[in-house]
């Protein structure tokens, strides 16, 4: 049972991670790369929020503008 909860436990601090960095990059730094989305309205953004936080250590370069993140 301990194993299971420390599945749950990472599982949370991947999601919880993913919330910040996502809503970072979609408040931030996403706005400035496309203009469609600094365009949209704010609930636009909440509906992409769940795929930002699915994928966020692939958007961490971007949000931190590391020359080696991939366009």
């Amino acid at each position: 049972m301990e194993f299971l909860s420390i599945i749950v436990v990472l599982f949370a601090v991947y999601a919880a991670t993913g919330v910040v960095i996502g809503a970072a990059y979609l408040l931030r730094s996403a706005p400035r790369r496309d203009e469609t989305l600094r365009a949209s309205a704010l609930h636009v953004r909440v509906l992409l929020l769940p795929g930002a936080v699915a994928v966020w250590p692939l958007l961490l370069p971007r949000l931190l503008g590391r020359a080696g993140a991939p366009e």
